[in-house]
């Protein structure tokens, strides 16, 4: 698997999408997000300056035969955010 951190900005130039996309890290700096994702997307937190932004690691492919096991770790990142989060 190609873990190149330069395939989703290749991705997103080639999309032409970058110019809608440079805004979106400011926007959600201070919300609570849970990405589901392949490993490569996993420097997002950290290079995008998102420190709320939670990766819930996927396979690249057929998730959905692997739903059952992605789900929990998804509803655990969910209550790891909540618990940070003041009253």
């Amino acid at each position: 698997m190609n873990q190149d951190p330069q395939l989703l900005k290749q991705a997103v130039l080639q999309k032409g999408l970058f110019e809608e996309l440079k805004d979106l890290p400011m926007a959600l700096r201070r919300r609570p997000l849970i990405m589901v994702a392949r490993a490569l997307f996993g420097v997002l937190a950290e290079r995008l300056g998102l420190p709320h932004l939670v990766h819930v690691e996927a396979p690249p492919s057929q998730t959905q035969l692997i739903r059952r096991q992605v789900l929990p770790r998804i509803e655990a990142a969910i209550e790891a955010e909540l618990a940070r989060r003041p009253d």
